[in-house]
Formats: C-alpha cells, sequence, structure tokens
C-alpha cells in the first residue's frame, strides 16, 4: 500500500500545503503518479501538469528522500477534503491511505458549538442501555471540521472528519454535527459531557459542560420555522418554548431533529 503524509493538517486560506506519497514510481517520473482529492463523495482527479506556469496552484515535485509531493499554493477553504495518491499496479489503480486537509479563512469564522442531549433522554435509550449526545458546530468556514468530546476529563477525537453543509442561501458558512453513544449507566451518573470543534492545530472551540443534573425540562409550543442543517438526516425546528432550569421563562429555542430523536438548543 502506498504510504503517505501527513495523516492530517490544519491550513489557513492563503497557505502552501504539501502532502508526501513514498512510491518507487516517484524515481522513475513523478507523473508517473496520479493525485485525487475526495470531497464528500465526489472523487476529483487533479490536473499537475502545469508546472511551467507560474499561476499553477496545484503542482509535484520530488522531495530529497524520493518521496512524491503534491503542493497546493493559496489555498481556500474550498481545498479542504482527502488528497490521495495512486499508482497503477496490475492494471489497476492503488490507492494510498490519503491525507486529511482542513483550511479555515479567519476573517468569515464565527464558530459556535453546542452539545444537545435528547428531549426525553429516558426514551432515547437502545436496547443496550446507551444514549447519543450531538455536536452541533455552526459558523464553520470550511465543510470539512473534526470533532473532539470530553467525558468526565477523558477526551476522544472523532475518527474521520465531519462534512457539512452551507447554511442559508449563497453563504460560505457551513453546519456540521458529530454524534457520541455512551452507556446510560454514564450519564445517570453525572458525567460532565462537553464537545468541541477542532478549528486548527492549536485552537479547539468548546461547548458548554453539561451533565444529567443539569438537564433542563422543555415544554413545547408553537412552530416558528423549519431549516435544513445537516445531511445525517437532520433538521432544525424553530418553537417558542417554556424552558425550566432553575426558573421559568420563555426563551426561542430549536430543535434538531436526528433520526427521529428531538434535541433541543438555544442560540
Amino acid at each position: 500500500m502506498l504510504h503517505q503524509t501527513p495523516a492530517h493538517q490544519f491550513a489557513a486560506a492563503g497557505d502552501l500545503v504539501e502532502t508526501f506519497c513514498s512510491s518507487s514510481a516517484c524515481v522513475v517520473d513523478t507523473d508517473l503518479l496520479r493525485w485525487f482529492l475526495k470531497k464528500d463523495s465526489a472523487v476529483i482527479a487533479l490536473n499537475t501538469s502545469c508546472k511551467a506556469d507560474p499561476g499553477c496552484r496545484v503542482t509535484t515535485r520530488r522531495a530529497s528522500n524520493g518521496d512524491c509531493g503534491l503542493t497546493i499554493r493559496d489555498v481556500q477553504p474550498v481545498d479542504s477534503g482527502v488528497y490521495y495518491c495512486a499508482e497503477y499496479s496490475s492494471n489497476a489503480l492503488e490507492f494510498s491511505n490519503g491525507s486529511l486537509l482542513i483550511v479555515r479563512d479567519s476573517l468569515m469564522e464565527n464558530a459556535s458549538v453546542s452539545i444537545l442531549v435528547p428531549v426525553a433522554p429516558a426514551s432515547a435509550l437502545d436496547s443496550e442501555g446507551t444514549l447519543t449526545l450531538v455536536c452541533l458546530a455552526r459558523g464553520l468556514s470550511s465543510p470539512l471540521i473534526r470533532f473532539q468530546w470530553f467525558i468526565s476529563g477523558n477526551v476522544t477525537t472523532a475518527t474521520a472528519p465531519h462534512s457539512g453543509i452551507k447554511e442559508g442561501r449563497g453563504g460560505e458558512s457551513y453546519s456540521a454535527t458529530s454524534r457520541l453513544t455512551i452507556p446510560a449507566e454514564t450519564w445517570r451518573r453525572g458525567a460532565v459531557c462537553a464537545c468541541g470543534a477542532q478549528l486548527n492545530s492549536n485552537t479547539v472551540i468548546r461547548s458548554r459542560e453539561i451533565s444529567y443534573t443539569e438537564a433542563c425540562h422543555v415544554y413545547y409550543g408553537t412552530i416558528a420555522r423549519v431549516a435544513l442543517v445537516s445531511a445525517l438526516p437532520a433538521f432544525l425546528l424553530g418553537f417558542t418554548c417554556f424552558s425550566i432550569c432553575s426558573k421559568k421563562k420563555v426563551i426561542r429555542i430549536y430543535l434538531l431533529a436526528v433520526n427521529t430523536i428531538i434535541y433541543p438548543y438555544t442560540v
């Protein structure tokens, strides 16, 4: 199997990034190796043949150790995705393990992160006695995001990037969700739960912390609006509600519906 590095990297809009692939084909000619970009379910073949053109953003080169390198100049959030190198083996393409690139635009970033629990946790338990938490990130400048979960001090990073969708019409802001299933007993014992969206190598925007003892009881009023936010499938319902935590008050609350389970949150 072709080996590619780094496994993942974060970049800011305008940066130059590189990913490298170890292949015997690189010793002969870097053009013998092909490069692909996977975005959502689409796989795009990259054109790296314009080396002589100073305006080329995507080029290849041979590194000092003999590896093939893919160079992308002036990266933008739309360049986010998983990059693969591939070579022909027995008349079939053999692909590498891939390299995830997440590009963020700090001028457009206005991200917020919410951790959500079902409206009625008891009714949301499955046959194995587990409960699913949802992490909702909004206002993202990149369609790709890596999530982290914090359960009573233990940190878990989602193994795969999550793909978001555009918020509103014609905008470049994205929403994305991640789910984590925990034992119901862990939740009942008061585990402190939070989640976060990793924006770069050093920055994680965290949600507030919640636990079973802090869960609010919500009574629902009139539907205000409906908006699509994720392809889980999931959707948002705008409600005017009564929320009871420490005292009764009328607030604007939204509901995220995932697989028929309702998760309330406020904005």
